[in-house]
This record gives C-alpha cells, sequence and structure tokens, in this order.
C-alpha cells in the first residue's frame, strides 16, 4: 500500500512541472478558513486541486487567499491539453481545451426537483443513460470505451439537446429548471467533449475526490493519508503554499 504524505511543499516547482505534462488534468477548488488577527471570524481562502493523468499521477493543491481567477490562469498558463472542471469562469481564460462535467450539470437538475419534479425527473434519465454507459465500460480498454459511447451515449446526448431545446422555449428561465436548461444548453461544447476522446472522463469526479484530502489535513497542514484508501494511485501528492 502506497503511503504519500500530504503537506510537502514544491519548491522548485517539480510536482507542478509534472502534473502539466499530463494529456488531461481535473481541478477543482474548496473553500478553508484562514484565522486573521485582523477580524473577529475566520476569513474564506482557497485550496485548488490538480490532479494529473495516469501517465503523471501527482497532486497538488494550491493555496489562494482568495477566490480570485489569476490563481489558476497563473498555475494553467503553460498547459495546452484537456481542462476537466466546472463551470468557474476563471477556466474561460486559460490556453487549455475546457472539458465540463455533467456530475455537476446533475445537480442543477437534481436542485430543481423540488420546483419541477416532471421536468427534472426528464433531464436526470437522459444523464442516468450517460453513466450507465460510462459503467459499462469501466472494465473496457480506453478504446472500447469510446467506442461504447460512440454507439450508445452519442444518440442520448443527441435526444437530450432535442429537448433542452424544446424546453428552453417554454420554461422560465429564472426558475430552477430554468436555470439547469441555460446551464447545460450553454456548457453544451464542454459537456460533449468526452464523446470525442477516449482518455476524457464524464465528469470532474476524479477531483472533488482528490479535494477530499484536503478535509483531514489539520491545521499545519501535514498529515500521512493513505493513498489506496483514497482510490486516487498517487505517487505523491503536494500542498503548494
Amino acid at each position: 500500500m502506497r503511503v504519500v504524505v500530504v503537506g510537502e511543499s514544491d519548491p522548485d516547482g517539480q510536482m507542478r512541472r509534472r502534473i502539466l505534462l499530463s494529456k488531461k488534468i481535473h481541478t477543482d477548488d474548496t473553500p478553508v478558513p484562514v484565522q486573521d488577527d485582523t477580524r473577529e471570524h475566520t476569513r474564506e481562502a482557497r485550496l485548488w486541486a490538480y490532479l494529473g493523468d495516469e501517465g503523471h499521477p501527482y497532486l497538488v493543491f494550491e493555496y489562494s487567499p482568495n477566490h480570485s481567477e489569476r490563481y489558476p490562469i497563473e498555475f494553467l498558463k503553460d498547459f495546452l491539453g484537456f481542462l476537466q472542471c466546472d463551470a468557474y469562469p476563471g477556466y474561460d481564460k486559460v490556453r487549455a481545451i475546457v472539458v465540463g462535467c455533467w456530475a455537476h450539470a446533475r445537480r442543477y437538475f437534481f436542485d430543481a426537483q423540488k420546483k419541477d419534479p416532471t421536468r427534472a425527473a426528464v433531464a436526470l434519465g437522459f444523464i442516468r443513460e450517460l453513466y450507465k454507459v460510462e459503467e459499462a465500460a469501466q472494465d473496457l480498454s480506453v478504446a472500447e470505451r469510446l467506442k461504447l459511447r460512440q454507439e450508445h451515449s452519442k444518440k442520448t446526448i443527441a435526444d437530450l439537446r432535442k429537448w433542452l431545446d424544446a424546453e428552453e422555449l417554454s420554461v422560465l428561465p429564472e426558475s430552477a429548471p430554468g436555470e439547469a436548461v441555460t446551464y447545460v444548453r450553454n456548457q453544451w461544447k464542454r459537456l460533449t467533449r468526452y464523446l470525442e476522446d477516449r482518455d476524457l472522463d464524464i465528469d470532474n469526479n476524479a477531483a472533488y475526490a482528490a479535494r477530499g484530502i484536503s478535509d483531514i489535513m489539520p491545521p499545519s497542514g501535514l498529515c500521512r493519508v493513505e493513498a489506496a484508501d483514497l482510490h486516487l494511485g498517487l505517487h505523491s501528492v503536494s500542498l503548494v503554499l
């Protein structure tokens, strides 16, 4: 069982450089409370997780004092591969090819169930079919996975797009289902990129899992974790402060 250390510094940027050699990078950020002597309460900083691909299985957390887009833009300025992420506006300014997250899109319709269960159920049904294909492809080679997506997911995607275009004409834009429809239509190109490349994932869940490491770090920023327990198969983890 591989043991990795969270909290090691990366003073020469070696870990960053290894991750940036990846074909794809998963990224996500999480809020962290930070003590501030000028305030009665903590302020909110961020940890940005950057996870390399299978050929570069490294994970870096970069700290930022706020949620400014300049931090991911700077980290990713030389990266020209695929970036799997959510719809944070800062990613619009990177040079990478952005790939959307169906788990994030699904959450919009999940939250819309309270206001419009019928529309939400239809959309969630389409997305469920996409995930069924991914589940069936788990033990296949990457080439076979792409073939399965082309044979099955592509049609579901086309049917979903027709439904979204029709619903966009009748749903209230400011409503929860309206926001869900708008989100998916606006992110459509990014959400469907995974159909064209066998190495891409349907969602950004790998980054969400990696981000969970930050939740177990004590205030000192140093701890030991079992990579196998986190199902990441990492070679090393570094916290960049």
